[in-house]
């Protein structure tokens, strides 16, 4: 009366493997039956190799065993015995012998897979993750230069704008006012050219590239100083033919007004450092 059902072998699945017994009881009789499951699967060195769960269903039982080795390279036998009593407890054993052949997984739980652990012990990772690097926020610097970038440009035209009033010159300072404009262009293509997040990084396992800024930041310096020479030039301009005290006093402030925006770039572009890395 007692019918063991299973597979006789089975091919590793991944991480768990599941191998699934049935019992049930004798084809037609009317009887009530209990049954008492074991196991044995057991490695070369002993070790239990297997995790049962048992769930009851009208006609029988089911024995599901998850094997953990096989994942491992190492195939696993296992014995699994059932024992049914009836009413009148009468007993009856059977056995079943299933083989589970072993596979081999990637680090990523693919059976015959191609992922790997990279250095830094992260599966398919390019190394970048033990690298220990930290960041700088550079936006505030970089807002602020272009904004003294482009106060200079506005000065040289305000400049030029209260020359021609002044001297019925309508076409006065047309050459400056294109220049201002290219050199403001260029001057916002280079300061936001560079990585707002600058990283700086040490104890690299992998690579890192390094970011050179210095070109890019004297680009910057140099577009910036020519927009003060265009100013202190229109607002000289503005003092030599000034005939009223107001016209005199217009150029000392467009004078203030350029130093203090050259001393906003000073002070912001010390705060962007030379270079920087990418790993």
């Amino acid at each position: 009366m007692c019918d063991l059902n299973g597979p006789a072998v089975v091919d590793c699945s991944g991480v768990d493997t599941k191998v699934t017994f049935t019992g049930e009881p004798p084809a037609n009789e009317q009887d009530e039956y209990s049954y008492h499951w074991s196991y044995d699967c057991m490695d070369v060195s002993s070790v239990a190799l297997a995790v049962a769960q048992l769930s009851g269903t009208a006609s029988g039982q089911t024995l599901d065993l998850f094997l953990t080795r096989p994942a491992q390279g190492i195939p696993v036998e296992c014995k699994v015995s059932l024992t049914v009593l009836n009413r009148a407890e009468v007993s009856d054993d059977c056995e079943h012998t299933v083989l589970v052949n072993g596979c081999f997984l990637d680090c990523a739980g693919v059976i015959d897979g191609t992922a790997a652990l990279d250095e830094c012990g992260v599966c398919n990772g390019d190394g970048a993750s033990c690298n220990e690097c930290e960041g700088q926020d550079i936006r505030n610097q970089q807002f602020a230069l272009d904004g003294s970038s482009r106060s200079l440009s506005g000065i040289v035209k305000k400049g030029v704008s209260f020359f021609r009033a002044n001297t019925g010159k309508r076409k006065a300072g047309a050459a400056l006012l294109k220049r201002a404009d290219s050199l403001y262009l260029d001057s916002w293509t280079a300061i936001w050219s560079i990585s707002s997040i600058q990283l700086q990084c040490t104890n690299t396992i992998n690579s890192c590239v390094t970011i050179n800024n210095a070109e890019v930041l004297d680009s910057f310096t140099s577009q910036s100083t020519t927009l003060e020479r265009l100013g202190k030039r229109i607002a000289r301009r503005i003092k030599r033919t000034a005939r009223s005290r107001q016209q005199q006093r217009f150029a000392k402030r467009l004078l203030k007004q350029i130093a203090a925006e050259r001393n906003i770039i000073d002070k912001e572009i010390k705060q962007i450092p030379d270079s920087s890395q990418s790993c």
